[in-house]
């Protein structure tokens, strides 16, 4: 890997100083430049999954997180309702956290890993929950209103 890069270098900068990692997050076409660049995806990948320096990890995967919040990159919703938007962003930040290690920083930036899973994924996982939910309260309201119809035939 070629830690010899200009990105990797402004990376390394930003890992280790507050200052110039809220400066990065501030250049949205810097952050753009990092999600497309392999070399320095990889390198960043390797901080956040290395067990030597827990600290030096936590902090990779925060500058991961907040690259990707400040990239503007993470797909809005499109014509998705915005409860359903919100509920499935917020399972696929869970869901990024805990799978993070089954990321393969060669195949896809962060960004496009995370909007497929939002996309094609958690979208629908949420629609189809609420649609099944929908449907349970549906029966029981309408078995709801046959016992009371038994019940006011009887009298």
């Amino acid at each position: 890997m070629c830690n010899n890069s200009p990105l990797v270098g402004l990376l390394q900068t930003a890992l280790n100083n507050p200052i110039e990692s809220s400066r990065l997050l501030q250049q949205q076409k810097k952050l753009q430049e990092i999600m497309n660049d392999i070399p320095a995806r990889q390198w960043l990948f390797q901080q956040a999954c290395q067990t030597d320096d827990l600290n030096q990890a936590k902090r990779a995967k925060d500058l991961i997180i907040n690259m990707m919040r400040s990239s503007r990159l993470i797909w809005y919703g499109g014509g998705i309702s915005p409860d359903v938007y919100s509920e499935a962003l917020s399972r696929t930040w869970i869901w990024f956290i805990e799978h993070f290690r089954e990321y393969n920083p060669i195949l896809a930036s962060f960004v496009t890993w995370f909007n497929n899973k939002l996309k094609r994924g958690m979208i629908q996982d949420v629609i189809q929950e609420r649609a099944k939910e929908q449907k349970r309260r549906l029966n029981l309201v309408a078995d709801e209103e046959d016992n009371e119809s038994m019940v006011t035939n009887q009298f």
